[in-house]
């Protein structure tokens, strides 16, 4: 398997830090990792799935996985978020319930 180098996975931390709160769907990510690829100096012999694994292993990019009844959604993100903002990200145009937002807003247990 090929292993990123340090100056590698020490770039591709830097381009995530800069994308903040961003949170990335696969093919999103996908579009984002080959856009960049050349600047970003990652070798073209590494697979699109093996590097997001090496992502995934050196704590650049969090996580976090959806299993629906009939598929499985995943969201990518340099840094930590909660279920709402994991979920909120799934359809863009969603909306939190009345009593979600009374939650959120800590007017409710």
């Amino acid at each position: 398997m090929i292993k990123l180098t340090n100056t590698t996975i020490k770039r591709l931390n830097e381009f995530f830090r800069k994308e903040g709160d961003q949170i990335f769907s696969y093919k999103e990510l996908d579009s984002v990792i080959e856009e960049h690829r050349e600047r970003l100096k990652i070798n073209s012999t590494i697979s699109f799935k093996k590097l997001v694994q090496q992502l995934l292993e050196n704590d650049i990019l969090k996580e976090a996985e959806f299993n629906f009844p009939t598929r499985k959604e995943r969201r990518y993100s340099p840094i930590e978020h909660n279920i709402y903002v994991w979920t909120h990200s799934l359809y863009n145009k969603a909306y939190f319930s009345h009593y979600s937002a009374l939650f959120l807003n800590q007017l409710t247990e």
